[in-house]
């Protein structure tokens, strides 16, 4: 039976996707991608987190994340455990303590810029969470005679990967704009543009061009 590794290693290669780009689509350091890959769990942050992290990853490779968490809880959950601090090793609070230490308004202040902040930041990735990523294609128009090597150029949010046709990856740069040229032999064909955010969440375009000969 494959370990999560082995199932996250083969999805991103069937993919033809390095650890750098997946990294970029799920917001994970490449140290915990390399450790979910080689399953070395012991190297990954508490039991929450890295189911977390076992889930945007196997949105990203296009794996079912509920059923690489039952694997994980069958195989690791009951070994990975975090180390809580020891009642002895805790010192003691001189009672008045917290009341002896002064609190200024800039700090008051502080504190609400902060949960301001924190708060609009929780909203802004809870609609990236519900919300498909914007997908505008600039090149080529819909329903346009082109040559081949056909130019497909267009803008989305920098995190996501955009797929054409399922076979081919391309990653924005940090402006969200995408281009890239592909090869097509003469005749028509239908192109079906895919944004994924890291997420998981889509916005696709479909568009049909006619190929026609240089000569």
């Amino acid at each position: 039976m494959k370990t999560i590794g082995e199932i996250l290693r083969e999805a991103r290669t069937e993919k033809r996707l390095t650890l750098e780009e997946v990294s970029r689509f799920t917001r994970i350091e490449i140290k915990y991608l390399k450790a979910l890959e080689d399953n070395h769990f012991d190297l990954l942050p508490p039991t929450t987190f890295t189911k977390g992290f076992i889930r945007n990853y196997a949105k990203a490779v296009g794996k079912s994340p509920d059923d690489l968490i039952a694997i994980y809880r069958r195989d690791y959950d009951g070994s990975h455990k975090t180390h809580a601090p020891s009642a002895d090793s805790l010192l003691p609070v001189k009672p008045g303590l917290l009341h002896s230490i002064p609190i200024s308004r800039a700090t008051i202040l502080g504190l609400i810029a902060f949960v301001f902040v924190f708060t609009g930041y929780l909203a802004f990735q809870y609609r990236a969470l519900i919300t498909p990523p914007p997908l505008t294609i600039t090149k080529p128009a819909a329903s346009s005679v082109v040559t081949s090597p056909v130019t497909i150029q267009g803008k989305t949010t920098p995190d996501c990967i955009v797929q054409i046709n399922d076979d081919t990856n391309v990653n924005p740069d940090q402006s969200g704009i995408f281009t890239t040229q592909l090869p097509y032999s003469p005749g028509a064909h239908s192109l079906t543009i895919t944004a994924i955010n890291r997420f998981g969440k889509k916005a696709t375009t479909k568009l049909d061009i006619t190929v026609i000969s240089q000569n």
